[in-house]
């Protein structure tokens, strides 16, 4: 009799391991259920290099994930963009926006739209900003407004002025000058 409960016994324990092991997450649910290391509300980031002020965000909401090195900002994003001279360049506006804390890189989703101090107008549903670059470039639909054009296509590439710009797959239209 004593046998037939250490089989049972045996039987119970390795028969139940496979339930009380905990299961395995793929990279979007453990992204979907990551727990920030610190949240802000109605914050403001100051992005700088050697000194100098390069991007300043702001956003309703702010995740830290010092796990991934990644900062999550949601709730009405913007960040204004300044030159190696400190000067304000451009102010990018978006529903969220994640950065790369180690590369400083941004990308922005939903709604996004760049409004250029020299009067250019981008506005795009994804927008991947380069840090080290200083570019700004999509692969999806995006529309840039000029005072002297308006271009549509899928995919741009761009230094962060909206000065020198390519877009991909275009169709345009021109005002001609009389």
């Amino acid at each position: 009799m004593r046998s037939i409960g250490v089989v049972l016994l045996t039987v119970m324990l390795f028969g139940c391991e496979d339930k009380i092991k905990p299961s395995r997450l793929s990279g979007d649910e453990i992204a979907d259920t990551a727990v920030p290391s610190q949240e802000s509300w109605k914050a403001t980031v100051v992005i700088s290099d050697s000194g100098k002020v390069r991007a300043i965000l702001k956003a309703g909401h702010i995740s830290v994930y010092d796990d991934r090195m990644m900062t999550h900002m949601d709730r009405e994003v913007t960040v204004d963009f300044y030159d190696t001279s400190g000067i304000h360049t451009s102010v990018l506006a978006s529903r969220e926006a994640w950065v790369n804390d180690r590369t400083k890189n941004l990308e922005a989703r939903g709604d996004v739209v760049v409004k250029s101090d020299n009067g250019s107008v981008l506005v795009t549903e994804v927008l991947y900003w380069n840090n080290a670059r200083r570019k700004v470039h999509t692969d999806e639909f995006v529309k840039i407004t000029t005072p002297d054009e308006a271009i549509q296509g899928r995919g741009f590439e761009s230094d962060e002025t909206l000065r020198y710009y390519k877009v991909f797959k275009v169709s345009a239209e021109s005002k001609s000058q009389q």
